[in-house]
């Protein structure tokens, strides 16, 4: 789309277009003139010519033809007032100098077009014209025969005197007019000025710059009055979208916390799914659980056994209650208790370690453990299971590109002067600088489609990881 240029840039223009008219037109005048003094030149010649030729035919009718010779016809080429660098030649027909006004001595015996075998007879020759003469000056020339054609009277003056005689005057006249228009828009140049301010300060407003700018006395009174109510105007169209965007901006928040509040609302009936069928598995499995360990119990207490067997015996009583441990800690996992309680958080660690170490075992990670905490947090120990847990599992995530074995993940867990912390450390490539400030957004996650539902950190809190609650 074209866009207007300022209003101080399209004077400026005009007055550039104005300036180049007038020289432009100047230089047409000075041509026309140049030409008209270059027509009188013509005129001029041929007028001279004319003198000398009754000059030379006076003297001939007092003396007679044969007493005219070269030396008398060339004593009255002084007696003709001609300019500067103009010359008087006789020549004879073959075009071969007589007699001449100037450097007699040097032109004389010459001939004046080539070695005079070529040259055109003197009827031929025109009235005047416009050539280079044998001293390289270019002259306006008028021929004219003398006592039947025997000899040639050339009057030359030379072409440069049209240009001087070319009045400068000519020139002067387009550049005092438009010294005349630059003085009116010097007097008017404050009223430009003013108008441009407006102008601009319009033009911002239509942009979308509502930013009003204080401004000095345009020195005219109506363009003061246009600039203030314009600048009112502008002032109540900023004050319209400042309103209207805060309104938006509110909309917008309202809008986030409704998502988020219905994330979080599908996201709990889910949990809460998940924890009921996770508590009825778990109750199921338990029944035989406990029969497996009450009756490896009774057979290794019976004396006909062998050694062997008993052993055996052992193994899966130990197993049998490893799994019992197992599915209770499922059973509180998945517990929808909101209530908070005194909480070991180690033992929180141990019972997700319970459920999540053999897989982290069998992806060749090598766990240590440094569980020094004996303080109590006031908390559910269920949220607390679910934060070490998401732990855990970014953990996890993090080393799958790293060598079997080079995974190692460290879980400390100790007691300050007045919190207990939790830190999870691993082997991984580490979280890009990009995203720190994304960790704990909510619904952000770096892992595929699935896996991940980007709301772990923004409970859980804390990065590199750790947390801290405070001591009971």
């Amino acid at each position: 789309m074209a866009t207007s240029r300022p209003l101080r840039q399209q004077v400026l223009l005009g007055v550039l277009a104005l300036a180049v008219l007038v020289v432009l037109g100047a230089v047409a005048v000075y041509e026309v003139n140049y030409q008209t003094k270059v027509q009188e030149l013509y005129e001029e010649t041929s007028r001279l010519a004319a003198v000398v030729e009754v000059q030379i035919d006076e003297r001939v009718r007092q003396t007679g033809m044969t007493a005219v010779t070269v030396a008398s016809v060339s004593a009255l080429f002084d007696q003709v007032p001609l300019p500067d660098g103009s010359i008087l030649t006789l020549t004879d027909r073959t075009s071969r100098v007589l007699a001449r006004s100037v450097d007699a001595a040097r032109y004389v015996g010459r001939h004046t077009e080539g070695d005079g075998t070529a040259v055109h007879p003197p009827e031929s020759l025109p009235p005047v014209e416009r050539r280079m003469g044998l001293d390289g000056i270019e002259r306006i020339l008028a021929h004219v025969l003398i006592a039947e054609g025997a000899w040639v009277l050339s009057v030359g003056i030379p072409a440069s005197v049209a240009r001087d005689r070319t009045s400068p005057m000519v020139l002067l006249v387009p550049f005092i007019t438009m010294a005349l228009v630059l003085a009116l828009l010097l007097l008017s140049w404050r009223a430009i000025r003013a108008l441009a301010t407006v102008s601009e300060l319009a033009t911002r407003a239509a942009g979308g710059d509502l930013s009003v700018k204080a401004t000095s006395d345009l020195g005219v009174a109506g363009l003061n009055q246009l600039r203030d109510n314009l600048t009112d105007t502008i002032g109540r169209l900023r004050e319209t979208q400042q309103a209207l965007a805060a309104q938006v901006e509110e909309e917008r928040r309202i809008r986030s916390e409704k998502d988020a509040l219905q994330h979080k609302l599908k996201r709990q009936e889910r949990l809460a799914a998940v924890g009921d069928l996770v508590s009825g598995v778990a109750h199921e499995l338990n029944n035989p659980l406990q029969a497996i360990v009450g009756f490896s119990e009774l057979l290794s207490m019976r004396t006909d056994l062998a050694d062997g067997v008993k052993r055996e015996l052992r193994v899966i009583q130990r197993e049998g209650e490893r799994a019992g441990g197992i599915v209770r800690n499922l059973q509180r996992f998945a517990g929808q208790s909101s209530e908070p309680a005194p909480v070991r958080l180690q033992d929180a660690v141990a019972s997700v370690l319970e459920l999540r170490g053999r897989k982290l075992e069998n992806l060749g990670i090598r766990i240590d453990i440094a569980n020094r905490s004996r303080g109590t947090v006031l908390g559910v120990f269920t949220e607390l299971q679910q934060v070490v847990l998401g732990f855990l599992a970014n953990a996890e995530i993090a080393m799958r590109d790293v060598p079997v074995t080079q995974r190692r993940l460290v879980i400390r867990t100790f007691d300050g002067p007045h919190a207990v912390r939790l830190e999870v450390e691993d082997s991984g490539a580490g979280v890009p600088e990009e995203d720190e400030p994304k960790l704990f957004q909510p619904f952000f996650t770096t892992r595929s489609v699935g896996e991940g539902t980007g709301l772990g950190l923004s409970t859980s809190g804390g990065a590199v990881f750790f947390f801290e609650l405070p001591l009971t």
